[in-house]
């Protein structure tokens, strides 16, 4: 099955990947499409993902509901779009 992943600006430039796609064995789970991911994107994703896991702060939203680092572990269908983004701070 196919996932796409859509990069906010800064990731994607530090990824070198704006919406890049993922080819995964169905069903798959959210952790298993974000490994692909990182492994996809290589020594570009350290700043991302330090020691091969996402780091905590990104926000992971599957189909516009977002997914905290606790509530990751869900199974993808083929076609949703996981878009990942940084955190934003205002005031």
């Amino acid at each position: 099955m196919t996932v796409r992943f859509e990069l906010t600006t800064r990731l994607a430039e530090l990824a070198g990947l704006a919406e890049p796609s993922i080819e995964l064995d169905t069903p798959s789970s959210l952790p298993e499409a974000l490994r692909a991911l990182i492994t996809r994107i290589g020594d570009a994703a350290a700043p991302l993902a330090p020691g091969g896991s996402l780091h905590p702060s990104i926000l992971v939203v599957v189909d516009g509901l977002a997914h905290p680092p606790a509530h990751r572990d869900v199974t993808l269908r083929p076609g949703q779009t996981v878009r990942l983004m940084l955190p934003v701070a205002g005031g």
